[in-house]
C-alpha cells in the first residue's frame, strides 16, 4: 500500500471484481437449465449496473438484457453518472448445478423493473434480476494471501444439484456451508469440477474447511428470505452460495413447478 491508497480505496478495488461473479446466477437461471452431469458454459449475459453510493460502495442495482445483440449491448447509452456496464462475453463461465429457477428482487415502487434503451427491441429490453445490498471482506487464504469476500444480493433462487452431481462446499468456522455454482472457465482449468476432491485448494480464510461428495438425490438450495449470501474466493474466480435447504413438502413442490416449467418450454418449442 503506499500513502495515496487508503484501505476504503483498496477494499472498494477488492470488491469490483467479486461483484461480477454475485449476480452471475440470477443471469444463468433466466435460462432454465437442462439436466446433464457435468459442468457446463454458461450464455454469455450482459447487463446494466446502477451503482448506490448513497447507500454503501458495494451496492447496485442489476438489469439484464436478455435479448441482446453484443453490438446491441455496446451501443446502449449509461442512463447516469453512476451506471456501468458488465458482460461475460470476456470471461466465460461454467455452471455446476443442473437446474433451477430465479426471481427478481422486491423493491421500492420507485424502483423500475423494466427499462426501454435499445431501439432495435420493441418494448422493454432490460429487466431487474438482482440488487447487491452490501459486500464484506471477511479474510484472507493463509497461504495465497488472496482475499475472501461475502456478499448479500436481493433474489428469489432455487437450485437443484442433481443425483449424480459432485457438490462441491466451503464450511465457515461457525458451520455456515456454501456450495459452488459458478466458477470462472479458464481458473476451473486448475481444478476438476466434476470431481470429488476436485476443488482441494481453493483459497480459503484461516479456519476454514472445503469438503465434496457424490449425491445419490437431488440437492435443492433456496433463498427464504429472498436475500443469497455469496461467497467469492480469489476475487470472485468462483462463487459458491451460502446453503439453506427447503423443508421436505417445499422441495416436492419445488422439484413440481421445475419440472413443469420444463415440460411447458418443451411444449413451446414443438
Amino acid at each position: 500500500m503506499t500513502h495515496r491508497e487508503s484501505p476504503s480505496h483498496l477494499y472498494t478495488e477488492m470488491l469490483i471484481p467479486y461483484l461480477r461473479a454475485t449476480v452471475l446466477l440470477a443471469a444463468a437461471l433466466l435460462v432454465l437449465l437442462g439436466g446433464s452431469v457435468g459442468a457446463r458454459a454458461m450464455p454469455f449475459n450482459f447487463e446494466l449496473w446502477e451503482h448506490l453510493p448513497a447507500e454503501n460502495a458495494a451496492a447496485r442495482h442489476v438489469y439484464q438484457c436478455q435479448g441482446c445483440t453484443l453490438a446491441e449491448f455496446n451501443a446502449i447509452p449509461l442512463p447516469g453518472p453512476n451506471w456501468e456496464k458488465n458482460s461475460s462475453d470476456t470471461s466465460a463461465r461454467l455452471i455446476t448445478f443442473d437446474s433451477g429457477v430465479n426471481t427478481p428482487p422486491v423493491l421500492d415502487p420507485s424502483i423500475p423493473t423494466e427499462l426501454d434503451l435499445v431501439p432495435t427491441i420493441p418494448g422493454s429490453d432490460l429487466f431487474l434480476i438482482a440488487k447487491v445490498l452490501s459486500g464484506a471482506l471477511i479474510g484472507f487464504d493463509p497461504v495465497s494471501g488472496l482475499p475472501i469476500i461475502e456478499a448479500q444480493v436481493a433474489r428469489g433462487t432455487t437450485l437443484t444439484y442433481n443425483a449424480g452431481r459432485v457438490i462441491h462446499k466451503i464450511v465457515s468456522t461457525s458451520g455456515d456451508e456454501y456450495a459452488l455454482f459458478s466458477i470462472d472457465q479458464v481458473y476451473a482449468g486448475g481444478f476438476d469440477v466434476d470431481a470429488v476432491g476436485g476443488m482441494a485448494g481453493v483459497p480459503l480464510p484461516a479456519g476454514w474447511t472445503y469438503t465434496s461428495k457424490l449425491l445419490t438425490s437431488p440437492f435443492v438450495i433456496t433463498t427464504p428470505t429472498g436475500i443469497a449470501s455469496v461467497l467469492a474466493p480469489g476475487g470472485g474466480a468462483s462463487a459458491w452460495q451460502k446453503i439453506v435447504v427447503p423443508e421436505p413438502a417445499l422441495t416436492a413442490l419445488l422439484a413440481m413447478a421445475t419440472a413443469g416449467l420444463f415440460a411447458a418450454r418443451r411444449r413451446a418449442r414443438c
